[in-house]
């Protein structure tokens, strides 16, 4: 009897320490998991940066923005260099008997030189017809230019003194009265004549109105 109750009492023990040995492993099992998985995580989150790990994906971009964004600001907020302004090309004055700088010289080889109207037409308020230009290729004075209209086999003529110039000789402006023209279409030739060269313009039509 005595002995049962050994044996039962030594495997009341063995179960006892059975039992407590598997609840203590689960337990340092269940602890040591938990450890791993705290060691995980302060592995994935260093001490100092774990309050950023959340906002990488913004608080990167504020630091960006801040970084690359205060100079953007500072950029946008200078004062805007004005751009240059380049002065408009005028076109030659058409009073001045002027050849443009960039045309072609022209080179005279005889006594025929070219004639060159730059502007005409009928001046409604002075009540005249005028007709300005310059003969090319020649610069010379003693000179004169006469303007005529013709209409319906009727001439009248205008003449000037023609200046030497620049690099031409200039007629200026020649001009005709409207109470020697009749109402209608007149055609207008230039012409130059001096003692070394003559030309005439290519004829011009000017309609003459009241």
């Amino acid at each position: 009897m005595s002995r049962t109750r050994g044996a039962l009492a030594v495997a009341a023990v063995v179960a006892a320490a059975t039992v407590g040995g598997v609840y203590v492993t689960r337990e340092a099992t269940a602890t040591a998991d938990a450890a791993a998985s705290s060691d995980a995580s302060s592995g994935d989150a260093p001490s100092g940066e774990a309050s950023t790990g959340e906002s990488s994906g913004h608080g990167a971009g504020a630091r960006d923005g801040s970084a690359d964004g205060a100079p953007a600001t500072a950029k946008g907020s200078e004062t805007a260099k004005p751009t240059p302004k380049v002065a408009p090309k005028l076109p030659p004055n058409p009073r001045s008997g002027q050849t443009v700088a960039t045309d072609a010289p022209v080179v005279v080889t005889t006594d025929e030189v070219p004639v060159v109207v730059t502007f005409y037409g009928w001046n409604a308020a002075a009540e005249q017809v005028q007709v300005g230009g310059y003969v090319s290729g020649v610069v010379e004075e003693g000179g004169t230019c006469t303007l005529t209209l013709t209409q319906d086999g009727e001439t009248v003529a205008a003449r000037g003194s023609a200046t030497a110039d620049a690099a031409t000789t200039a007629c200026g402006e020649l001009d005709i009265a409207g109470d020697q023209l009749s109402e209608g279409t007149w055609q207008a030739v230039l012409r130059y004549e001096s003692p070394s060269h003559t030309g005439a313009a290519d004829a011009v039509d000017i309609e003459v109105t009241r």
